[in-house]
């Protein structure tokens, strides 16, 4: 817990930080909705409707996170010259644009979707990589990893919204390709809606104003950092480790959906109900265990969810039944905002406020690019051994970067180099 001069524990649930979290709440509408759900299912079955859709969705899944991690490492620059605030604005502008174009969207050109897909992955990166570096600046020491998983978990709150609405709204059409139309219509109306009493509040705030001393202008010390790596090694320990992490975790993300359709009959109404799940139980347990990782210990909490990856991932390789996609939910909904919340929060604590914003474009890049390499190796295995064969070959790679992620955490490299403390 921080401490002011006065020996008492400085606040963190102040009105900037609630402010900072509306961020979160405003695009968990489009990231929990859209492209880790129904976008999969609807490039498939209408816009890539043939027998090598799942390959086609494994290579636009890679395309997108390339450029959207090339565009958030542009963000971060930028950010020398113009202030974060107004950037996230024009790239959630961008973001909403993208989803009312993919609405519109009457035919069925795998080129034009996929390119609408593309900027909107890579405008909501670009703000998302600005909106978390003013993490270390307004939590206070000590409390990074309660902050990251209170916006975390409140974030949920504008994605059980726009699941209602769905479900109330198309949980009786058709499902044909009208019924997708309508739902990233309604994506973008809604994150359209959240943002404007967002923006006022951070703006209320001092976002738009609030700058921090950057030691070098060239691409915000992007450059300098990178020549010098040996100087911030414990931060590329992290990032090497969470690269691997993200790796595994996103063929989940990227192919749950798909596999719940394809092997447990799951409907577009069936899916929204497994989301609302989801997310609803996604608030309590990303809060416990960004609590837990404060108050108990940082590395028995992160240890414990990316095990709960672990079985999803063998859960959806082995397991049959029809009460099996509600389990894979249940077990999923404890993993993926803790891990998300988790890896911010240490992130956050290892930086200083003035290179936040460097270190944050650095992580969104690297995460990226690893990202991609996760499905590609999943639909390359896929076609080579089955993907039963792909799953199991990612359950390494998970552990592969846990065991990396223990070792930075339980070598105390977190805490030594933001203190200052010369790392051995």
């Amino acid at each position: 817990m921080a401490l002011q001069q006065t020996g008492r524990p400085m606040p963190w649930l102040t009105g900037r930080t609630l402010a900072w979290a509306g961020f979160d709440v405003m695009s968990s509408v489009y990231i929990g909705i859209v492209p880790n759900v129904f976008f999969p299912i609807y490039f498939q079955r209408f816009v890539a409707n043939n027998s090598s859709s799942t390959a086609a969705w494994g290579l636009l899944v890679t395309v997108s996170i390339i450029i959207s991690g090339v565009a958030a490492l542009g963000a971060a620059a930028l950010a020398a010259h113009v202030s974060r605030f107004r950037l996230i604005i024009v790239f959630m502008t961008g973001l909403v644009v993208s989803l009312v174009f993919l609405a519109l969207q009457l035919s069925f050109s795998i080129w034009i979707v996929s390119a609408a897909f593309v900027v909107a992955q890579s405008c909501y990166f670009a703000a998302t990589t600005n909106y978390e570096s003013y993490l270390p600046e307004i939590a206070p020491a000590g409390t990074m990893g309660r902050v990251s998983g209170f916006g975390w978990s409140i974030g949920y709150l504008g994605g059980v919204a726009g699941t209602i609405i769905l479900i109330v709204a198309l949980g009786h059409w058709r499902e044909d390709a009208r019924i997708f139309h309508a739902t990233f219509a309604i994506v973008a109306m809604l994150t359209l809606l959240l943002a404007i009493p967002v923006f006022i509040a951070m703006s209320c705030k001092g976002f738009a104003s609030l700058r921090h001393p950057l030691a070098k202008p060239d691409w915000i010390g992007i450059s300098l950092v990178l020549r010098h790596w040996r100087e911030h090694k414990p931060i590329f320990v992290l990032l090497f480790g969470t690269m691997l992490i993200h790796s595994a975790t996103t063929v989940v993300v990227s192919f749950t959906a798909p596999l719940l359709q394809r092997n447990f009959g799951q409907s577009y109404k069936d899916l929204l109900w497994l989301l609302l799940f989801l997310q609803l139980l996604s608030m309590p347990t990303t809060y416990i265990s960004s609590m837990l990782s404060d108050r108990w210990s940082n590395y028995k909490p992160i240890m414990l969810v990316l095990s709960g990856w672990g079985v999803v991932l063998l859960l959806l390789a082995f397991a049959t039944g029809g009460w099996m996609p509600w389990i894979i939910i249940a077990v999923l909904a404890c993993c993926l905002g803790a891990t998300n919340a988790a890896l911010r929060g240490f992130l956050a604590e290892a930086v200083l406020p003035s290179q936040s914003t460097t270190f944050f474009g650095i992580s969104t890049f690297v995460g990226r690019i690893s990202s991609a390499l996760g499905p590609l190796l999943f639909v390359v295995i896929s076609k080579a051994a089955g993907e039963r064969i792909a799953l199991l070959a990612t359950v390494a790679i998970l552990i592969f970067g846990g065991a990396i992620l223990w070792g930075y955490l339980r070598g105390g490299w977190n805490t030594a180099f933001r203190s200052g403390v010369e790392v051995p």
